[in-house]
């Protein structure tokens, strides 16, 4: 997805406060590299942070495996991937977390070239 179609609920708390767990994995030669173990890692942490993704690890599992295989086409130029799962507790308010008995989160993965960053080492 282009950058400027992106859209951020304002009142996201993942976006205000933090509030979110993710996790990023690899890709070597356009394969997924131990997606099993982040995404039961990421389960863990979902769990302990009591968020409801929505998905369950399998439905995580195959989504990202799709995502490698739609950015296939870019491997040749980019080369392999870094895959991002990102799973916020949703809109909120903006203050300290409450404890919550369940909440379905966000599940937006992003993919960015491997060995990109965002910021500058300068």
């Amino acid at each position: 997805m282009p950058a400027g179609h992106v859209r951020i609920d304002p009142m996201d708390r993942g976006f205000l406060v933090g509030d979110a767990v993710f996790d990023v994995f690899r890709t070597v030669n356009g394969k997924s590299f131990r997606l099993r173990e982040h995404v039961d890692r990421l389960d863990r942490s979902l769990k302990y942070v009591r968020i409801d993704p929505g998905l369950s690890p399998e439905d995580m599992f195959r989504i990202s495996d799709e995502i490698i295989a739609r950015n296939e086409p870019s491997r040749a130029l980019v080369g392999d991937l870094a895959v991002w799962q990102r799973v916020t507790r949703g809109r909120g308010r903006s203050g300290p977390a409450r404890p919550v008995r369940s909440c379905t989160g966000r599940w937006p993965p992003g993919v960015r070239p491997w060995g990109w960053t965002s910021w500058s080492g300068r």
